[in-house]
């Protein structure tokens, strides 16, 4: 690979984002948001809760301190998105910041079927 950035023996991405969208369908449930819904309630959102990059099945305690702030179902849906993104590059990846990626990024796995995921890193990648 010329010019390009491989995660590779850094932890395991994939498992982090599986396990980050787990911890947001499992969510949804609490929240009353149908599963077929959870992409629209987080582009709904006019303030994405700011949850961090911890690990998003860890990550409980901050969503109910946000639910206590009033923040909205579709806040905190929009927030999970953007951790799991999050998570993956300041934690396992760990990139200094996106311009270590080339012009052309691509993705695999069926997380990115979620638009909410696929929009939260192309807002990191800000693209």
């Amino acid at each position: 690979m010329t010019d390009s950035f491989y995660a590779n023996n850094q932890g395991d991405p994939l498992r982090v984002i599986r396990d980050g969208l787990l911890a947001l369908y499992k969510k949804y449930r609490c929240l009353g948001i149908p599963a077929a819904e959870i992409t629209g309630a987080a582009f709904r959102s006019r303030h994405p809760a700011k949850l961090g990059s911890r690990c998003t099945v860890f990550m409980n305690n901050t969503v109910i301190t946000e639910q206590k702030n009033s923040c909205q179902p579709d806040g905190i849906m929009a927030g999970l998105s953007r951790s799991i993104i999050e998570n993956v590059f300041t934690k396992i990846v760990r990139v200094s910041g996106p311009d270590v990626f080339g012009e052309k990024v691509v993705v695999q796995g069926g997380t990115f079927c979620n638009g909410a995921v696929l929009r939260a890193l192309e807002q990191y990648l800000g693209r």
